[in-house]
């Protein structure tokens, strides 16, 4: 059965604590971690991204919609909240869901089977194995079958692929470069490097080896590339 990683993130224990325990009985949801603090569930996701947040959308500090601003748009988002007014709000940060407090399991479960369809839907789009980037005024086709890693420089990446010896030059940035890529493939191992974990020969202490390719590892990067090796 297809999995969907997920963390809950509510500033109300009673509310994180019930909708924790519907989460537990749904069993293609995989919790890993929930929060009452957003800036907590952050510095989480920066290691361990996950496929679906559950969050509260009145928090004090940073609000569950203004947390929807800073994640990847391939992260999926189910708002929980005890205010109708937020509904239309909800969906234009493109929201799977939107569950009115106290939240059923029922309503919780519905919710929950329609990410994972979506879920699927974006699994069968990753199933193709190449991407289009524009380069030098040509949008080129990257199989990523041949992409080893890129390299990030401010507005622009370089794409390293094993079928020729230059770079590819693409005007972006890795975070909008890395959500053209599929999750389980491309992983992140610095702030300005991603690599393809197929393409891994070696782990060492600072540096990961891809081909001939000595690639920096970075520190808060190394237990996520550990748990996902």
């Amino acid at each position: 059965m297809k999995t969907i990683s997920c963390i809950a993130v509510d500033d109300e224990p009673l509310a994180l604590e019930l909708i924790t325990d519907h989460i537990s009985k749904i069993p293609f949801l995989e919790l890993k971690s929930a929060f009452t603090s957003p800036k907590k569930a952050l510095e989480y996701l920066n290691l361990y991204p996950v496929n679906l947040i559950f969050i509260d959308i009145q928090m004090p500090g940073l609000t569950g919609l203004d947390f929807a601003k800073i994640i990847p748009d391939t992260t999926q988002i189910i708002f929980t909240t005890a205010f109708e007014q937020y509904a239309v709000e909800s969906y234009n940060h493109k929201a799977t869901d939107y569950l009115l407090k106290p939240i059923r399991f029922e309503r919780l479960l519905k919710a929950s089977e329609k990410a994972l369809e979506q879920n699927l839907m974006k699994d069968a789009v990753n199933s193709v194995n190449y991407i289009f980037i524009n380069s030098e005024h040509e949008k080129i086709k990257i199989n990523l079958n041949d992409l080893l890693y890129i390299e990030g420089m401010k507005d622009y990446v370089k794409l390293f692929l094993s079928t020729q010896a230059k770079p590819i030059l693409t005007r972006t940035n890795l975070k909008g470069i890395q959500e053209l890529l599929p999750l389980n493939t491309f992983i992140r191992i610095h702030k300005s490097f991603i690599v393809n974990r197929n393409k891994i020969v070696k782990i060492k202490s600072k540096a990961v080896l891809i081909n001939s390719h000595e690639i920096p590892l970075g520190d808060k990067y190394k237990v996520a590339v550990d748990s996902i090796l």
